[in-house]
Order: structure tokens, then sequence, then C-alpha cells
């Protein structure tokens, strides 16, 4: 088939740029394949898997397929992100394999104009960016070279569409971020058969349900699904009481002191911005000096180790190097 060729080729154009050695993925290319044929794909894959790498892959292979048919090459893929953190990491991906890529509030302005060779590829937005009237104005305007380049909408960490909009259950959930139930809206402002490519890490039969439901995703979508089991992972639990709580933690104050800026990625979830607050303190009080490195640094950047901690009533993650204010 002609699309296997284009993504192939994209493949090797890509992997050509990156640093370190890629593979491509059967899923991953079924993805590609499927959304070069104008279809839907709702992709199920567990954080690692190589989500991000589908839209990434597709830019490339549908400039490749735009070109062998003598069209203009200039390819927009709009991607919805929840989080401003994702967003900044996906663009430093990105960029990594050569790829132009903008969040939207930095090229807005610029949208409208005629397109230039360093037109952005991948456009990175939230929801609630994507769904501002001026955007939308400019997105259904058929003469505009938004509308003409747009050629997938991605909707990264599809779950959002359930568990931040109260769908799940309607009659007891708030809606959080209402705009993640309102995505449907720009199918009908792009252009008629523009896929819809969904991503997320974990979705169980009543979240695929919605998903589909809420995007309005085709009867003939390529539903993809990759299960989270990890041989090499294992979940333990310790009971404490919270006046001992922190210090249930000292393993990983030791593993800081020992391990410096080679300190694992670690996450802490926590139930409330106060507990964020807490942990913070804390692990800062004890670490001192050895929070940083070299010790006599106060710079952010110089952290020792790579700490996130999550507030999951908003889900919104403190990211840091170590723990970044």
């Amino acid at each position: 088939m002609a699309s296997v060729d284009f993504v192939e080729n994209a493949f090797r154009k890509l992997s050509a740029s990156s640093v370190y050695p890629m593979r491509l993925k059967h899923e991953q290319k079924e993805a590609v394949d499927s959304l070069l044929q104008g279809r839907d794909v709702l992709a199920v894959m567990p954080t690692g898997y190589g989500k991000s790498f589908i839209f990434q892959l597709f830019s490339t292979s549908i400039e490749l397929k735009k070109i062998a048919e003598g069209k203009h090459a200039n390819t927009v893929v709009l991607v919805i992100c929840p989080l401003t953190s994702l967003i900044q990491d996906q663009v430093k991906e990105g960029k990594s394999l050569g790829l132009n890529c903008a969040c939207l509030q930095d090229v807005k302005d610029s949208l409208s104009s005629c397109p230039r060779l360093d037109s952005p590829q991948l456009i990175f937005a939230s929801a609630e960016q994507v769904l501002e009237n001026d955007f939308q104005k400019i997105l259904k305007d058929r003469s505009s070279n938004l509308h003409k380049a747009v050629e997938l909408l991605v909707v990264d960490e599809s779950h959002t569409v359930e568990t931040w909009t109260g769908k799940r259950n309607p009659h007891k959930e708030k809606s959080f971020r209402s705009a993640y139930g309102e995505l449907a809206t720009l199918r009908s402002l792009c252009k008629e058969g523009t896929p819809v490519l969904a991503l997320t890490g974990t979705a169980d039969k009543q979240t695929k349900e919605v998903i589909s439901s809420s995007l309005i995703l085709k009867p003939n979508t390529c539903n993809i699904f990759i299960s989270p089991n990890r041989v090499n992972l294992r979940i333990s639990v310790v009971r404490t009481t919270k006046r001992d709580a922190l210090a249930k933690l000292d393993w990983l104050i030791e593993l800081c002191l020992n391990k410096g800026n080679k300190t694992p990625k670690t996450t802490l979830f926590c139930n409330t911005m106060k507990d964020v607050g807490l942990l913070v303190n804390h692990l800062m009080f004890k670490l001192g000096d050895s929070a940083f490195v070299p010790p006599t640094s106060r710079n952010p950047e110089d952290y020792c180790g790579d700490i996130s901690l999550t507030f999951l009533g908003q889900i919104q993650r403190k990211t840091c190097s170590l723990l970044k204010k």
C-alpha cells in the first residue's frame, strides 16, 4: 500500500535526526496508516510506549504524500494538550526530531498570514485556547492558510473529555474544565474528512465510549489497545499515620543524597495543594545544601533530582528539577 512507503520514509527521516536509536512499532505504523486513509484513531497505550510519535510521524508522512501528489507541502497538526508542562515537553521533543513545533499562543497572530518556510508543523494548545472565538474564526475560514493546512486534530490525554467534564457521573461530578467536552466543535471547522487522533494512557470500556461519542469518532475508527501491564513494575502499600507520613519518604531523601543529579525521576501524588507545599518544605529542609548540584548554587536548574508533585484534586502538576517553585 502506498501509504506504507510514506510512513517508512518519514520514519527514516525522523530517526536520522534523533540522537537516540529508534524503532517503529507496529501499532504506531498502523495508526499513521489509518490516519493517512482519513480514518479516526483511538489509541490507548501505556506511558512510554510512544503515543506522541504517532502524530510526529504523521506530520512528516502527510508532507511526503502531498509532495508526491504535487501539492503544497505546508501541513499543520493541531495538538490539544491539557497541561502547559506537557506542551513544553512535547515542543522540546518534537524539535529534537527536526520538527517545527510551536505553542498556539506564540503563533496565533501569524496564522492568517501567508505560509512561510518556517511555518510550524505541530501547533500545541489547550482546549480553552482552540475554542476561543478568534481562533475558531480563522480555522473555519476556508480561505485561511490555517484551514487549508490542518491535516489532523489530536486530543492528547483524551480521557480528560470524560474525567474533567463530569460525563462519567454527571449527577455527582462537577465539570472541572468543560472545554474538554466541547472539542468536537473543531471537526466542523476543519476541512471535510480531517481525521481525529485520540490518545490516552489508560481507558476502560466506558471511558472509550465517552471519548468516541464526545469527539464524534467515525464508525470505522481504528481502535488500538496496548495493555498497561508492565512486568518490570510492582506496587506496594505502606500503612502509616498522618503524623509519621513524612518519615516514609526518608528513602527518597537518602536517594537524593547518594545520587545527586542522577536521582531517578520520581512522582509524588498529593491530595491537596497544602500537601504539596508541606512536601516541598520537608524535602528542602532535609536535603539542605544537598538539594543543589553544586551545593553552593541556588539556581532552580541545579536541583539535584527530577521530582514531580501532582495535586490529584485538579490534576495540576508541579514539575521541578528537584522542586521548581
